[in-house]
């Protein structure tokens, strides 16, 4: 089975090692990430960055943001949507979304090269995260690794929906083929949660 290095965290921002499980923390967005997100706002604070944008947020809506289909290509899923709330620029090649799943819904199993994080603002779900099941909610932040399966579902009452931090050069995504559903299938941990 495809895995990689994945974690998860409840807002251990600046801490050397999680403040619950003592491990090294390992949960958020990579190193280029944040140097791209701390030189942008070094720039919007300095005034030296004129392309600036403000989106007021209401009810998980951002204004003039296009409220678009989860995906495009015929992937399964049910009821997911998306918001593509900063498409890169030159200043920073990254694209941060907002996915939201309704309760029962669920996300594409899926697994890419590219690394993203995700950061939980409303509800609850689980994601299958390699081979195993990890229960989210509010606030917490899941680092998905290079070529680890993963798929999100909502098991709350109210909808789940989550940020997503990427590149914006990345790869497509890979569904399992018949050998690598077997496979998942044949794990009994993880067999009843997925959806393909």
């Amino acid at each position: 089975m495809l895995q990689a290095n994945v974690t998860i965290a409840h807002l251990r921002y600046g801490r050397e090692k999680c403040l619950s499980c003592k491990n090294p923390i390992q949960c958020l967005p990579k190193k280029e990430y944040f140097t791209e997100l701390i030189t942008k706002y070094y720039h919007l604070l300095s005034g030296d960055h004129v392309n600036s944008s403000f989106n007021p947020f209401e009810n998980f809506r951002w204004k003039d943001i296009d409220h678009l289909a989860y995906k495009e290509d015929g992937s399964l899923f049910k009821g997911v949507t998306r918001q593509v709330l900063f498409d890169g620029s030159d200043d920073i090649k990254c694209q941060l979304r907002y996915f939201e799943v309704a309760p029962g819904g669920h996300t594409t199993l899926e697994c890419h090269d590219h690394v993203h994080v995700v950061m939980v603002i409303r509800g609850e779900g689980d994601v299958l995260l390699g081979d195993h099941l990890q229960h989210v909610k509010q606030f917490d932040v899941v680092e998905i690794g290079s070529r680890t399966w993963h798929q999100f579902q909502a098991t709350g009452k109210q909808p789940l929906g989550f940020l997503c931090l990427v590149s914006s050069n990345r790869d497509r995504p890979h569904r399992p083929d018949p050998d690598e559903k077997q496979q998942l299938l044949d794990n009994p941990s993880i067999s009843d949660f997925l959806r393909f």
